[in-house]
C-alpha cells in the first residue's frame, strides 16, 4: 500500500514538472512569436528562480575557497536574491531578451518582456517595475507596457516600437529558444535546475546585410565571407544550466560539413593567433589574464566537430573548466579584496588624523606616542587610547585606569575590545590577538620624538578624568609642512603591536624604507598631518628617496613631487 502511494505521489510530481515544462514553452515561444521579425539578431531567454543565485554562492565558496566565500556573502548577492524573489512572487516566470538590427541604434536598444501566466499577474510585474524604476532617478529613460500577460521593458523608444508589433511568423526561431529551456534532469531536488539559453539566428534583413558588407579579412580568415556566413551557418545557441551543477553548451550549426570543417579551423587559427601575439608581447609585469590563462582557455573551449555541428561543452564535474574558471575568477576577485581593504585603511587613518586634529585642538599639541604616563613620566598607555574620545570611543576610555600600564591585570582584559579603526583588514588574525599596524613615526627629528621620561607636575583634566598626558608636539613645530611630514604610518605585519601598549615604529632613518618593506610587502598606507591619507608604492625609486624627507618634521629638505 505505502509503496503505491509512493509511485502515485512520483508520478504525480512528474507530471507537474512536465505540465511547468510545457507552460514555460509555450510562454517563451508566444512571446518571441510575438516580437520578433525578419531584422531578428538574437533572442535569449532565462528562467527566474533563486537559484541561480543560491547555485552561484555554493559553487564559488566551493571553487574559490575563502574569497569565493567573501564574495558571495557581499549585499549584492543578497540583493540580486531579493529582485529574483520579488518578482518571482509577483508572477513572473521567464525574462526574455529580444535584439534587431534596427535596436543597434544607442537611443532605441533591444526589448525585454517578462513573462506570466496571466494579465493580473502581469499587471503586480508592472507595477514593481514601476516601483523601481522610480528608485532609479537620473537612470536610462526606460518604459513599461503591458501586453495580456507579456510586460515589455526598455527604453521608451524602444517599448513603443515593439508594443506595436504583431506577430511576424518567427514560429521556427521561437520554437529554437523554447526547446533550449528544456532540462535533461527532471529529478532534480526542487525540481530541474533553471536554464538560459542564447540564440543567435539573424533574420532574412540581417543576413542580407551580412552578405552585402562582410569585410575581406587577410589570410588565414580568408574564407569567411559574408555568403558563407549568412548562407551556410544557421544558428549560435548557447544553453546554460544553474550553478552549483552547471552546464555549459555552446552549439554552431551549419549547413554543410565543408562549412562546419572552415568554421573549426578557422577557430584554431584564431586561437594561435591570439597566443603567439600573447608569447610575443609577454614581459614579468603582464597584466591578467596571463599568457597561462588563455592557452588553458584554447584547450578548453576548442569546439568538436560531428558532421555539420560544432560543439563546446563544460560542466562543474570537468577538471580542467574548474581551473580555468578558478584562474579566471580568483585574480579580479583577490584584486577587488585588495582595494577594499586598502580603502579600508585608508578610511581608518583618515579617522585618526581627524582624531589627533581634535585632540590637539583640545590640548594645544598632539599626543606622545607614550601619551599617557604616571607622574615620574613613565609611559603607560598608547596615544590610542588618548585619543578614544575623539574616535567616538568614550564607552572604552571610561574603562581604563590611567594610573595603571597598558598589561596591568585590568586594562588587558581591554585589549579584546580594539576599535575596528584600529584593525588591518589584511590581517585578522592581528585584530584577534589584540595587535594593530597602525602606529606613529618615532624619531627626534619627527613630529613624534621618543619619550624623554620627564616628570610631571599635575595631571590635566581631559573629558572629566584626571590624567598625566606627556607633552606633544604642536603644529607650528613641523616647519618642513604638514602635507610632508608624516603623522600615521601603517607597518608591516610583523612589526604589529598591542594596541595599548605605548609602542610604536621606532624609525631609522637610513633604513626606513627596508623597515617599512618588511619580509617583501608592495605598498604601504599613511597619514599626514594635514590630514590626508595616501598609498606608498614600496617599489617606487622616488618614494625610497623621498621617505626620510616625509619623516622628518623642520629638516628643511625639499620633496620634489
Amino acid at each position: 500500500m505505502l509503496r503505491q502511494i509512493a509511485l502515485n505521489t512520483a508520478i504525480v510530481f512528474i507530471y507537474i514538472i512536465a505540465c511547468q515544462h510545457t507552460l514555460a514553452n509555450e510562454r517563451v515561444k508566444s512571446a518571441v512569436e510575438h516580437l520578433a521579425s525578419d531584422d531578428l539578431l538574437m533572442v535569449a531567454a532565462i528562467e527566474l528562480d533563486g537559484r541561480w543565485v543560491t547555485g552561484l554562492q555554493k559553487e564559488l565558496g566551493e571553487r574559490l575557497g575563502e574569497e569565493g566565500n567573501i564574495l558571495t556573502g557581499s549585499p549584492a548577492f543578497a540583493m540580486a536574491l531579493g529582485f529574483v524573489e520579488s518578482f518571482r512572487s509577483a508572477g513572473a516566470k521567464e525574462l526574455v531578451l529580444v535584439q534587431g538590427a534596427g535596436d543597434l541604434n544607442a537611443k532605441a536598444g533591444g526589448i525585454a518582456a517578462l513573462t506570466t501566466d496571466s494579465p493580473e499577474q502581469a499587471a503586480k510585474v508592472r507595477q514593481l517595475l514601476e516601483g523601481l524604476r522610480a528608485m532609479l532617478p537620473g537612470g536610462p529613460d526606460l518604459a513599461t507596457t503591458q501586453q495580456d500577460s507579456l510586460v515589455l521593458v526598455g527604453l521608451k523608444p524602444a517599448v513603443e516600437r515593439y508594443a506595436g508589433r504583431q506577430a511576424d511568423g518567427e514560429i521556427a526561431v521561437a520554437e529554437k529558444l523554447a526547446s533550449l529551456l528544456q532540462s535533461d534532469d527532471e529529478h532534480a531536488e526542487g525540481g530541474p535546475l533553471p536554464k538560459m539559453a542564447i540564440l543567435v539566428a539573424p533574420g532574412e534583413e540581417p543576413r542580407r546585410v551580412i552578405r552585402e558588407l562582410w569585410p575581406t579579412f587577410p589570410k588565414p580568415f580568408r574564407k569567411i565571407t559574408g555568403e558563407m556566413l549568412a548562407d551556410e551557418v544557421h544558428y549560435l545557441a548557447v544553453e546554460v544550466t544553474s550553478p552549483p551543477e552547471w552546464e555549459l553548451r555552446v552549439t554552431v550549426d551549419t549547413a554543410s560539413e565543408n562549412t562546419a570543417k572552415l568554421l573549426e579551423q578557422n577557430i584554431h587559427a584564431a586561437w594561435d593567433l591570439v597566443l603567439r601575439k600573447l608569447q610575443e608581447n609577454k614581459t614579468p609585469e603582464a597584466p591578467w589574464p596571463t599568457l597561462e590563462v588563455i592557452q588553458r582557455a584554447a584547450h578548453v573551449l576548442t569546439p568538436a566537430r560531428d558532421g555539420t555541428v560544432l560543439e563546446i561543452t563544460a560542466s562543474h564535474d570537468d577538471p580542467e573548466m574548474v581551473e580555468l574558471t578558478a584562474a579566471v575568477l580568483l585574480p579580479p576577485i583577490r584584486a577587488a579584496r585588495e582595494a577594499a581593504r586598502r580603502n579600508s585603511r585608508l578610511n581608518n587613518l583618515k579617522q585618526m588624523a581627524l582624531a589627533m586634529h581634535n585632540y590637539h585642538d583640545t590640548l594645544k599639541s598632539f599626543p606622545a606616542s607614550s601619551a599617557i604616563v604616571d607622574k615620574q613620566g613613565k609611559p603607560l598607555l598608547s596615544w590610542r587610547v588618548a585619543v578614544l574620545p575623539f574616535l567616538e570611543g568614550q564607552t572604552l576610555y571610561n574603562q581604563f585606569h590611567f594610573d595603571e600600564p597598558w598589561d596591568s591585570p585590568h586594562n588587558l582584559k581591554l585589549l579584546a575590545q580594539m576599535p575596528d579603526v584600529y584593525k588591518d583588514a589584511s590581517h585578522p588574525e592581528l585584530s584577534a590577538e589584540g595587535k594593530t599596524t597602525y602606529q606613529l613615526p618615532v624619531h627626534s627629528q619627527s613630529a613624534f620624538p621618543p619619550s624623554d621620561g620627564t616628570s610631571l607636575e599635575k595631571p590635566t583634566t581631559l573629558l572629566g578624568r584626571q590624567i598625566y598626558l606627556a607633552p606633544g608636539r604642536q603644529l607650528r613645530e613641523i616647519t618642513d609642512g604638514t602635507s610632508n611630514t608624516v603623522m600615521i604610518v601603517q607597518v608591516p605585519p610583523e612589526l604589529a603591536v598591542p594596541w595599548t601598549k605605548p609602542a610604536d615604529w621606532e624609525v631609522n632613518l637610513a633604513n626606513a624604507w627596508q623597515q617599512l618593506r618588511g619580509k617583501g610587502r608592495g605598498e604601504a598606507t599613511a597619514a599626514f598631518c594635514d590630514g590626508s591619507a595616501h598609498v606608498w608604492d614600496l617599489d617606487d625609486e622616488w618614494f625610497k628617496e623621498n621617505l626620510p624627507k616625509f619623516i622628518t618634521r623642520d629638516g628643511e629638505e625639499i620633496v620634489e613631487r
